[in-house]
C-alpha cells in the first residue's frame, strides 16, 4: 500500500511548517531512518526522516514551500514490486487521503500564501507516460502557492469571467492561480492555449498571453489591484509610501510574533530593577581561569539564577487558564531557559534541572546548547519547555532593558551591563501569580550570590 509523507508536528506549538529541502528525489529508494527532507518548524530546521522503506514516488512540494499545515500530504512512498498505477488506484478509492489535505489547506488560507494542490490522480495520469518510477516532472507547481477559494482540479466556467459564447457544458480548466491572475480582465480563455495538465492553463500561460496583450484590462481590475496593495494595517497612502521589499515571515519569526503579542496583550507585566556589584565575581572568575575553569558572566547568572530559584518557589511557576478552571502550577524542578539569537529570529534552549547543576555543568551544558542552536542542530527536547528564562543582552553593551514574559512562564529575568564593575538586572513578573514583594526578596536574593559567590559554590 502506498505510505503519505505527511507534515510532521515537530514542536508542542506548531501548526504548519515549510519545507526548506528535499534531500531525495522521485524514483530514489528510501530506508527506514534515511534523511528525506529538511522541516523549518516554529523553533528551528530538523531532519525529517522516512518512516518506511520503498521508493519515492511523488514529491507534492517544492523546496522553500511555506505554511504548510500539519498533517498535509507532502508526499509519497511506494512500497515493493508497487508502481504508479497503484498509487493512483490507491488514491481513487480512498478519496478522503488527498480530501485531508485539501481540507486543511482551505482552513489555513492567508493573505501570505498557503499550499494549494492539484487534484493527485490527475497529476499523476498527465505524467505517467514519462515515467518509470523514477522521473515524474510537476508542470503546475507554481500554482501550488496560490490562496484562491476554488478547490484545486475543478473545472472552472469561463462565464463568470467574460462575455464569450462558451457554454455551460464546454468548460475550460484553469488553475486558482491563473484564474486569479486574470479575475476582473476583459479577457476570452479560449484565446489562451493551455499547456497544464489535460489542456489546463496555467499561471505561465496567462503571464504570456497577458505580455502580448498587456492592455486587456478594465477600470474594475485597476481599482482591485490599487485595493489589493493597501496594506491595511499601515497609515501610509501607497502613492506616499517609500519603495520597498515584503517579506513572508518564516515559520519561527510567526510564532515570535504570536507569543510575544499574547504575552503583551494578556499577561499584566510588572517590572523590579536593581543593579550589582560583579567585582568579587570577576576576581573569582580569574582564579577559576587560572585553575582550568574558564566562564563567563552569563554562565555565572544561570548558574546563581538557579540556587536562587530555589529558595523562591512562586518565581518558578506557571498560571494556566482554560473555559472550566484556572490553575498555577509550581514546579519541583528548575528547567532553565536562556535566549540565543539565532538567523531569522530567537530560540531558548533549556538546561534542565539547573539547581542541581555545578558551575562546571551549567558552563560545559549552556556552552553546547548555544552552540547547536546557531548552527540549527538543536533537537525538539533541548528547547522545548522551560520554568523560567534569562535573557542577557550586556554582552552588547545594552545597559538595561524589559524582556517579554516568555509564556506560560510566569517571569523572565534581563540582564544589561552597568558601569564600574556594576550589571543590571531587570525582573519581568505575572502579577497575576506573582506578587510584587516576593519578586522582590528573590531579586535582593541574587544580588547578594552576584555580589559574594563564594557562598554559593562552596
Amino acid at each position: 500500500m502506498p505510505i503519505s509523507i505527511k507534515m510532521p508536528v515537530l514542536s508542542p506549538t506548531m501548526k504548519k511548517g515549510s519545507l526548506t529541502k528535499w534531500t531525495v528525489k522521485e524514483g530514489q529508494e528510501v530506508k527506514i531512518g534515511d534523511i528525506i527532507a529538511e522541516i523549518e518548524t516554529d523553533k528551528s530546521v530538523m531532519e525529517f526522516d522516512s518512516i518506511t522503506d520503498g521508493t519515492i514516488a511523488k514529491l507534492l512540494v517544492k523546496n522553500g514551500q511555506e505554511n504548510i499545515p500539519v498533517g498535509s500530504i507532502i508526499g509519497w512512498i511506494l512500497e515493493e514490486d508497487e508502481t504508479i498505477a497503484d498509487l493512483e488506484d490507491y488514491i481513487k478509492t480512498n478519496p478522503s487521503e488527498n480530501e485531508n489535505l485539501e481540507s486543511s489547506n482551505e482552513k489555513n488560507n492567508s493573505s501570505n500564501g498557503c499550499l494549494e494542490n492539484t487534484k493527485l490522480a490527475d497529476n499523476l495520469s498527465s505524467v505517467r507516460s514519462d515515467i518509470n518510477v523514477g522521473e515524474i516532472n510537476v508542470s503546475d507547481s507554481n500554482d501550488r502557492s496560490d490562496c484562491n477559494s476554488t478547490k484545486p482540479g475543478t473545472d472552472f466556467n469561463t462565464d463568470s469571467l467574460n462575455n464569450s459564447n462558451t457554454s455551460h457544458a464546454n468548460r475550460i480548466k484553469i488553475s486558482p492561480l491563473a484564474k486569479r491572475l486574470i479575475s476582473g480582465k476583459d479577457i476570452d480563455l479560449n484565446n489562451i492555449n493551455g499547456t497544464g495538465p489535460n489542456g489546463r492553463i496555467v499561471k505561465e500561460d496567462v503571464v504570456s498571453y497577458l505580455k502580448t496583450k498587456p492592455n486587456q484590462t478594465n477600470s474594475r481590475s485597476a481599482v482591485s489591484s490599487r485595493r489589493n496593495d493597501t496594506n491595511t494595517n499601515c497609515q501610509m497612502f501607497s502613492e506616499h509610501e517609500p519603495k520597498h521589499t515584503k517579506t513572508s515571515l518564516s515559520g519561527m519569526r510567526q510564532v515570535i510574533s504570536d507569543r510575544m503579542s499574547f504575552s503583551k496583550q494578556s499577561i499584566p507585566h510588572a517590572y523590579l530593577r536593581l543593579s550589582a556589584d560583579i567585582s568579587k565575581l570577576k576576581s573569582l572568575k580569574s582564579d577559576l581561569q587560572e585553575d582550568g575553569l574558564k566562564t563567563t558572566i552569563n554562565h555565572w547568572i544561570l548558574f546563581m539564577t538557579s540556587k536562587t530559584l530555589k529558595k523562591f518557589p512562586s518565581m518558578n511557576s506557571a498560571l494556566f487558564v482554560s473555559e472550566s478552571e484556572s490553575y498555577v502550577k509550581n514546579y519541583e524542578n528548575i528547567d532553565l531557559n536562556f535566549a540565543v539569537t539565532i538567523d531569522g529570529g530567537l530560540i531558548t534552549p533549556v538546561i534542565r534541572k539547573a539547581e542541581q547543576k555545578t558551575l562546571e555543568e551549567i558552563v560545559s551544558i549552556s556552552s553546547e546548547l548555544a552552540e547547536k542552536a546557531k548552527s540549527g542542530k538543536l533537537q525538539s527536547h533541548e528547547y522545548q519547555g522551560g520554568t523560567f528564562t534569562i535573557s542577557n543582552l550586556g554582552m552588547l553593551g545594552i545597559e538595561s532593558f524589559d524582556a517579554v514574559i516568555n509564556p506560560p512562564q510566569g517571569a523572565i529575568l534581563a540582564v544589561g551591563s552597568g558601569l564600574n564593575n556594576r550589571i543590571n538586572l531587570s525582573l519581568s513578573i505575572d502579577h497575576r501569580i506573582i506578587d510584587g514583594y516576593d519578586a522582590a526578596l528573590f531579586l535582593r536574593e541574587l544580588k547578594q550570590n552576584i555580589e559574594n559567590p563564594i557562598r554559593i559554590i562552596r
